[in-house]
């Protein structure tokens, strides 16, 4: 498998990934087919995370949901649903 580097913020609350995701060392943070969860993305924040290796595939697909800067204004709620569990992450 091939893996790229993606920043936490690439990673949609309520996405499900074909392969594991890792962090830079290698170690297994979240087994393939497991939805990706508010909790999961808060812990890893917590845990000084910014950034996990996901297969390409992945990364294609999480890619391909993201803003490019292409687009003068941003869709209503879009901003919202991306940062919701980094506001969780920094309550504390």
């Amino acid at each position: 498998m091939s893996y790229r580097n993606a920043p936490l913020e690439m990673l949609q609350v309520g996405a499900v990934l074909q392969c594991p995701i890792r962090d830079a060392e290698g170690k297994l943070l979240l087994g393939p087919g497991v939805v990706v969860t508010q909790d999961f993305l808060v812990a890893l924040f917590k845990r000084g995370v910014r950034s996990v290796a996901v297969d390409v595939r992945d990364w294609t697909r999480l890619n391909a949901f993201t803003s490019h800067g292409r687009v003068r204004t941003a869709l209503p709620d879009r901003k919202g649903a991306q940062t919701n569990w980094n506001a969780a992450a920094t309550r504390d």
